[in-house]
This record gives structure tokens, C-alpha cells and sequence, in this order.
């Protein structure tokens, strides 16, 4: 009898415990996962991964379709559109940088036959390098403590200014020198080099004109007032000589917008040029109907960005167009029409258009524009890290002179075959 009881509880107890573990596997017992999945993730097969755009599809590989052998396939998210190289395209090897006055130099510049003018800091005389490297004074004459020196076009006339706001012309080839009031800066020569463009600076800010001259000081004529504006507007004579000076004076058309006025030597009306930024730097084109122009904005880190607009009468700001070079125009150089050297700094951190100094450490590599493609290509990658302040370019493009922003010295590279 006790066995019978003993066997009923028994078969109590198993049937409990089997019902029990029945009810633990239907509504308790979590579900097994496989090693390196999270709950709620879905594997697609091998090799899958998220779409990098809306609408692409990523295929694995054992489903795309067969390609060009050892060349992975893939799915493209939107047509094709061909488009002008913007990038420079790094040259085949560092380029050599040749000394050709290893002495501080100041107001380098080369006429149309490629002979370059300069003034020598260290031995303070002006000399003239002929195209075939023969070097030649332009006067046995010293001029000491030179603060700057502006040649006019054919580089035997010279603007020479001191610390002390005196300012002469010195005529090279008749020894003439003339002496200019001190109140006149910011000089320029026009393209003949017989008249002569400045700033009169007076303490009244009523008694401050731009003024144009000859050479030797004589037939003096007030351009236009300055007022309280002096230092917004730079003296710049145009190639075709109808303008003098550019004022950025026009009223902001928002945050990163502003306005130019070219100022002519005749009263042809307001030939504003309207700028998508700040920061204006100008170069003239050959003919003087174009301005390549570098200005920064919040849309580009305030780096300076090239530019290039149509300045004719009536047309002035058509066909305005940017290019993907982040220099300042003041740092190249037009061949032609349609050509442009611009030493482009390595390194350009965000905000470097208000510091200039940020970009000098890293040096500058010589990139050719083509301003009717766009097409852009780097020609010379100077060894070292020089920055570069004056580049000129030879009439055949076969060699760029260079100074050095920080030594003064000027250098040469060959780029020709």
C-alpha cells in the first residue's frame, strides 16, 4: 500500500514538472541567438552594408553583375555629368629653385622683353637683369633705406619712396630725378610710364584726392575726392589706361557681399562691380577689359577665392565666374588673355583670408589657370617651403622668377622642356 502511494506521489511530481518546464519553453525561455547579432537585426547575406544615399542599393558580391577583371563593381547613385578639372594636377617631381640674388630685393618687375628691374637691398642700387641672365646697373648711384620701389612698364623709370614719406621719380636713362610732395602714396604708372597715379593724402579729410601727374611732377589733376575713404581704395592703373584706382566703397548687399567702383579719368558714370565676399584683391588683365579678383566669404572658411569679371563700360561684372584656386589674385600673374600663374599656398587654414602670415610656413606650389576651360595644372612644386611674394613669368614660359616673402631673394625655376 505504501508502495502505491509512494509510485502516485512519483507520478504527481513528473507530471508537474514536465507541464511546468512545457510552460517555461512556450512563454519564457528567450530565444537563441547567433553569435555577433543584436536582437532586431536583420543580415542581409555577406558582405551587405547600409545604402550611403537614399534610393542606392549595395548588392553583395555573389550577386553583382561581373565587371572588368581586378575591378570591383559598383552601383552608381546619380547620372555622370562631365566636368572642367578643378583640381591642380601634382607635377612629376619637386621643382629646383635657382638663386639669382641672394640679397634682399624690393619692387622686382620685367617689361615686355623679359628683363627684370629691382632694387637691391644689401648693396642699395637698382639693377637690371637682361633675358639672357647678363646682370647690369641701372646706376652707379646708391639710394639708402629705400622703403619701396614702383617701375613703370619699360623698368628705366622708378617711384622710389622713404620711411620718412619723402618720395622721387628717378629717370635711369637721363639720370633726372624729380621730387614728389610727401603727402602722395600708393603711387602707379600708367601704361605709357610718362604719367603717374597716387593718393594725395592731405590732414583735412576735404583736401584728399586721387591725382594724376607727369613724371615730373607737373600737370597735376584731381580725379576724384577721397574723403574719409583713403584707405579703402587702392591706385591701380588699368593696361587700357582708362581706369586708375578701384575703391570698395559700394554698399554691403549682405554678409559676404559687396561693391567696387572702378574709377575712370573721365566721368563715364558709377562702373560698380559687385563682389560675393570680402577681403577684395584686384589684377588686371592684359587689355585691362577683365579683373581677376580674390575675395573670402562664410560659404568658402574665409579663405580667398580667385574670381575673374568683365570691367567694359556698360558691361562691368558680366560673365563673372569663380575658379576651385584659394590664393590671392595679388599672388599671380597673367601671360595673355586667357593665361594665369598663381602661386597657391600648401597649407590654408579656415580664417586664413584675414591672416596672410597662417599660410607662409607651408610654402606655395606655381599652378597654370586656363581661364576659358578652367582647366587647372600645378607646374612647379618649389623644394622647400617658400612663400611666395612676386611671381613673373617669362615671355616664353619656359622660366618663373620668384621672391621670397620672407628673405627678399629672388629665385628661379625652369618649367620649360
Amino acid at each position: 500500500m505504501n508502495n502505491k502511494k509512494l509510485l502516485l506521489i512519483f507520478l504527481f511530481v513528473a507530471v508537474a514538472v514536465g507541464f511546468g518546464y512545457l510552460l517555461y519553453r512556450m512563454f519564457f525561455m528567450p530565444t537563441a541567438l547567433v553569435p555577433g547579432e543584436e536582437p532586431g537585426e536583420v543580415v542581409v547575406g555577406p558582405g551587405a552594408g547600409l545604402p550611403t544615399s537614399p534610393g542606392e542599393v549595395v548588392l553583395p558580391p555573389d550577386l553583382a553583375e561581373p565587371g572588368l577583371p581586378g575591378v570591383e563593381p559598383t552601383v552608381p547613385t546619380e547620372p555622370t555629368v562631365p566636368t572642367v578639372p578643378t583640381r591642380p594636377t601634382p607635377p612629376s617631381q619637386v621643382a629646383v629653385v635657382q638663386p639669382v640674388v641672394a640679397s634682399p630685393t624690393s619692387g622686382v618687375s620685367m617689361n615686355g622683353s623679359g628683363a627684370l628691374s629691382f632694387y637691391n637691398r644689401e648693396d642699395n642700387k637698382f639693377y637690371r637683369m637682361m633675358p639672357d641672365g647678363t646682370m647690369q646697373k641701372l646706376t652707379d648711384k646708391a639710394f639708402y633705406n629705400v622703403s619701396d620701389a614702383t617701375f613703370n612698364p619699360g623698368g628705366d623709370k622708378a617711384i622710389i619712396e622713404y620711411p620718412d614719406g619723402s618720395n622721387i621719380v628717378y629717370d635711369f636713362r637721363t639720370s633726372q630725378q624729380t621730387t614728389l610732395p610727401k603727402h602722395w602714396e600708393n603711387f602707379d604708372f600708367d601704361p605709357s610710364g610718362e604719367r603717374i597715379a597716387a593718393k594725395s593724402v592731405g590732414l583735412d579729410f576735404n583736401n584728399r584726392f586721387i591725382v594724376t601727374s607727369n613724371t615730373d611732377g607737373s600737370e597735376v589733376r584731381a580725379i576724384q575726392e577721397l574723403g574719409d575713404n583713403a584707405d579703402k581704395v587702392t591706385v591701380d592703373w588699368s593696361p587700357n589706361g582708362r581706369y586708375v584706382a578701384l575703391a570698395n566703397t559700394g554698399d554691403p548687399c549682405g554678409a559676404d557681399c559687396g561693391g567696387v567702383f572702378l574709377i575712370s579719368q573721365v566721368k563715364d558714370g558709377y562702373n560698380k562691380l559687385t563682389i560675393p565676399g570680402l577681403g577684395f584683391v584686384p589684377e588686371w588683365s592684359p587689355d585691362g577689359n577683365q579683373l581677376l579678383f580674390s575675395v573670402m566669404n562664410s560659404g568658402n572658411d574665409w579663405k580667398p577665392q580667385l574670381w575673374i569679371a568683365d570691367v567694359t563700360p556698360g558691361n562691368v561684372g558680366g560673365n563673372r565666374r569663380s575658379f576651385n584656386i584659394k590664393t590671392w589674385a595679388d599672388k599671380c600673374t597673367f601671360t595673355d588673355q586667357s593665361t594665369v600663374y598663381c602661386a597657391v599656398p600648401r597649407d590654408m587654414p579656415t580664417g586664413a583670408g584675414m591672416a596672410r602670415r597662417s599660410t607662409y610656413a607651408g610654402g606655395d606650389d606655381i599652378v597654370k589657370l586656363d581661364l576659358t576651360t578652367g582647366l587647372q595644372t600645378t607646374v612647379a612644386r618649389p623644394e622647400g617651403s617658400i612663400s611666395i611674394d612676386e611671381i613673373l613669368v617669362t615671355p616664353d614660359q619656359q622660366s618663373i622668377y620668384i621672391t621670397n616673402k620672407t628673405t627678399g631673394f629672388l629665385n628661379r625655376i625652369n618649367i620649360g622642356d
